[in-house]
């Protein structure tokens, strides 16, 4: 009896080997198959962004781009339409600050679309002279923000020497 006792204790220590090592083979399954589908994940994303998502056929060349990025980026809206600028950075008053912005401009007719193009230059100097009287204090609220915005649209139309602009929307506005 002694001898069935002892063989009892073996054969379940076996069993508990056993469970142990299929609960360990289906950590190693469950851990191998987030792995796999975090990798997925990532090299999905690296590639969308990184590699612009495998346009085929659409080189450019170094001037394009460039021609590209020096004309505003302009959007239709029945009878008005959006120009979209650069991003404006400029030193505030306040020491070492400064604010980066960037906006779209509404204009009232899409026939003004040739003229705004036009003065680009010239509409952001108008915006850099202003930020750049501006403090830090001035541009933190949205009071601020707002007076700011009321001030270009103001002084965007009198550098086009006509009401072209009918509103001014920041899309991207960091100080630092």
């Amino acid at each position: 009896m002694a001898n069935e006792f002892e063989e009892g204790e073996e054969g379940e220590g076996e069993k508990e080997e056993g469970g142990k090592a299929s609960k360990s083979k289906v950590k190693i399954i469950i851990i191998i198959a987030v792995a796999v589908v975090v990798l997925s994940a990532g090299g999905f994303l690296a590639f969308n962004l990184f590699l612009g998502g495998g346009h085929k056929g659409e080189k450019k060349d170094s001037a394009q781009v460039n021609e590209e990025k020096s004309k505003p980026d302009i959007k239709l809206l029945g009878e008005s339409s959006m120009v979209k600028m650069e991003p404006f950075i400029a030193n505030l008053t306040d020491k070492r600050r400064y604010v980066k912005i960037t906006m779209e401009l509404e204009i009232v007719d899409k026939a003004y679309e040739a003229k705004v193009t036009e003065k680009v230059p010239n509409l952001r100097d108008a915006v850099i002279i202003l930020l750049s009287s501006k403090s830090s204090d001035s541009l933190g609220t949205i009071e601020g923000k707002l007076q700011l915005k009321d001030e270009l649209l103001v002084r965007l139309n009198q550098v086009m020497d006509k009401e072209m602009f009918k509103n001014i929307y920041f899309t991207d506005f960091v100080m630092q």
